[in-house]
């Protein structure tokens, strides 16, 4: 979480292995249900962070990407599905 919601703060948050971006003022509830999503695999951002990022796709089809994507390489999250990825030569 945090209040920097600049292209260079997300850019690096996410070069560096961010789960997601959320900023400050994300509802109590939609917290909840991002700290779920993270670890069901998924990647949670704020809705203005994800238009900047998402090339005009919605949050929910990135994260339905990402879930059958990782169902695919039989992984559970980013950080194995980048080592199962190079054990198969995939990247």
């Amino acid at each position: 979480m945090t209040v920097y919601d600049d292209d260079e703060n997300v850019f690096n948050a996410i070069c560096a292995g961010a789960s997601g971006y959320l900023l400050k003022n994300t509802a109590p509830a939609r917290l909840l249900e991002s700290l779920r999503e993270v670890v069901d695999g998924g990647a949670p951002m704020s809705p203005d962070v994800a238009r900047r990022v998402r090339m005009g796709i919605s949050t929910n089809t990135v994260s339905f990407h990402l879930k059958h994507i990782y169902e695919k390489l039989q992984v559970h999250s980013k950080t194995e599905a980048v080592a199962q990825a190079l054990r198969e030569r995939l990247i």
